[in-house]
């Protein structure tokens, strides 16, 4: 049980380190196996601001994740990310001001299958 626990750590710390590969190694050693998939799609970013907006949602901080998305002027994903998490109140902020990229997100919730569509209301 206290070799769980010190891999445990080990993940938490290579987390926040930002060393990707040592959690993979970590969250495999102790079968956390939905996290270690989110690790994986980390890793598979594009950029290095998705990766760091990712990492910080995986550390529960969205508002984190928005602001590098932001800084980085990855509009769309900022968007997407609100949708993703439910966060209305920040999409319709981000309708006001970037109303192009909205409605591609819009277009895209049409895709999701209807058990998991946001209740959208015209």
């Amino acid at each position: 049980m206290q070799d769980e626990a010190l891999w445990a750590v080990l993940a938490i710390m290579a987390i926040n380190a930002k060393s990707l590969s040592t959690a993979e190694l970590a969250f495999s050693a102790i079968d956390e196996v939905d996290k270690l998939q989110y690790i994986k799609h980390i890793v598979k970013l594009p950029s290095p601001a998705s990766m760091n907006a990712e990492l910080a949602l995986f550390k529960r901080d969205p508002l984190e994740a928005e602001r590098i998305l932001i800084g980085e002027a990855l509009y769309y994903r900022a968007i997407k990310l609100n949708v993703k998490l439910f966060r209305w109140e920040r999409y319709f902020y981000f309708q006001d001001h970037f109303l192009h990229f909205t409605s591609l997100i819009i277009v895209e919730l049409w895709r999701l299958p209807s058990n998991i569509q946001p209740m959208l209301i015209w």
